[in-house]
């Protein structure tokens, strides 16, 4: 039974070991903290000096809580400083047939409408013929260029319809597309059709509400890669610059 002693006696030694490791080593708890460079203002915020907000609003993207109360996620975004919020939505989603107009999207407009002027949030309205990697185009016009005259008549006349559902709302702007890079890619081609779009829809928006800030939403890494040249052009006609 030797063997035995002496197995047990080689488990004592390492949970010996263990406890003297453990009182002697390098605890990250007692550990002083690490105060940041004084001169670095490239990684820690500084409170000296801070530029005044002027104009600058901040804007949230909210979901509705837990218990699908949204006015209850509104006024933990206020309470947080929220001054606008988005409204999201896709063509196809509103214009499900032809010039006919879902009663669920009027639904989540008019509800916007009402609580946002209720609570006196501006709104960042978002109808998006492109969303990321996908034509939001209604079933019948897929396949059809973006600068199609129907395509742009088509859209013009649906986002006239959104914009009397949210009429109560000031916005801060409309964007006509969702990280468009996404989609429209390396091909030159869609995007200069994207671009006449664009162009041709943003006059509409702007003559059916004077004052309006049209864009598009672009992904910082396209503003970075491939897609800076089209971007810089694509903005040219366009009122604000939307990146996510």
């Amino acid at each position: 039974m030797g063997w035995i002693k002496k197995i047990i006696f080689g488990l004592i030694i390492i949970v010996i070991l263990i406890l003297i490791l453990g009182m002697f080593g390098n605890k990250k708890g007692s550990e002083p903290p690490i105060n940041p460079p004084e001169n670095n203002t490239n990684v820690y915020a500084s409170t000296e000096n801070p530029v005044s907000k002027g104009g600058r609003i901040i804007g949230f993207d909210y979901t509705p809580a837990s218990d699908g109360d949204e006015n209850k996620a509104l006024q933990i975004g206020k309470s947080a400083g929220m001054e606008a919020a988005q409204i999201f939505i896709h063509w196809q989603d509103i214009e499900k047939s032809p010039e006919q107009y879902d009663s669920n999207a009027e639904t989540f407009l008019t509800g916007k409408n009402t609580i946002y002027s209720a609570n006196k949030i501006r709104g960042m309205l978002s109808v998006n013929a492109v969303d990321t990697v996908s034509n939001k185009m209604p079933s019948d016009l897929q396949g059809k260029a973006f600068d199609d005259p129907e395509v742009i008549e088509r859209y013009n006349k649906m986002i006239d319809w959104v914009l009397s559902k949210v009429e109560n709302v000031d916005l801060v702007s409309i964007s006509v597309g969702n990280e468009v890079d996404a989609y429209l890619g390396n091909d030159k081609t869609k995007w200069e059709q994207y671009n006449n779009f664009v162009n041709a829809v943003s006059q509409h928006i702007k003559e059916t509400k004077p004052g309006a800030k049209v864009g598009v939403k672009s992904t910082l890494y396209g503003y970075i890669g491939n897609s800076k040249d089209e971007l810089i052009k694509l903005n040219e006609n366009t009122d604000v610059i939307l990146v996510t």
